[in-house]
């Protein structure tokens, strides 16, 4: 039997088969969480008017680890959740996008009664991200993020990348809560909820 040659039939390190590629994203590439402080991140939209406005409420899984769950439904759906659980809250649900191509949901509360330090300058982090990258660092000692924008360099062009939204929001958004959306038809049956209402009857008051 004549043996093969390895080096001929071995691909060299720089073949190129030609196929292009996509991005693919899933559940665990897209954070329900702020930008973290090394980042650089847009968000987008225009206005925190034209931003998504979703109610949230604090569950804990079978494993007791608590997260924010989405409340999806009409008014006096989202009321009579809210009321068997306790408390939810309102918050946008801000797109962004980092300088090295991660996606996230950012919840910033839609509330501010109590003049919060922390939820007005996450704010003003949000509007001035939909115009140029920006980075956040907790102040803990005042109780506010610092909030920093990208040096311009010459011709009045930042060093990042353009910027593309190659995610759709409703995709990220379901991305970045995955099964913690709770439904006019999956709440009678929705784990978290029922163990937060010790099993009672969340139906009263909801028709089906």
């Amino acid at each position: 039997m004549e043996k093969l040659n390895l080096e001929k039939i071995s691909v060299s390190k720089d073949y190129k088969d030609g196929l292009a590629e996509t991005k693919t994203y899933g559940p665990s590439s897209v954070a329900y969480k702020k930008p973290i402080k090394t980042e650089w991140f847009r968000s987008r939209g225009i206005s925190l008017e034209d931003q998504t406005i979703g109610l949230t409420t604090q569950l804990a899984d079978a494993e007791g680890l608590v997260g924010d769950y989405l409340i999806s439904g009409g008014d006096k759906f989202k009321k009579e959740i809210e009321t068997q659980v306790g408390e939810a809250k309102p918050v946008y649900l801000i797109q962004y996008k980092t300088s090295n191509n991660r996606y996230g949901i950012w919840p910033v509360s839609a509330r501010n009664l109590m003049n919060s330090p922390w939820i007005t300058s996450a704010k003003e982090a949000v509007i001035q991200s939909f115009k140029i990258w920006t980075r956040i660092s907790p102040n803990m000692a005042n109780k506010t993020f610092d909030v920093f924008r990208a040096a311009e360099i010459e011709n009045n062009r930042s060093s990042f990348p353009d910027l593309t939204w190659d995610l759709p929001y409703d995709e990220c958004l379901f991305y970045a809560f995955t099964d913690r959306v709770i439904t006019e038809d999956n709440y009678k049956r929705f784990e978290p909820l029922q163990r937060a209402i010790g099993g009672g009857n969340v139906a009263r008051g909801i028709k089906n």
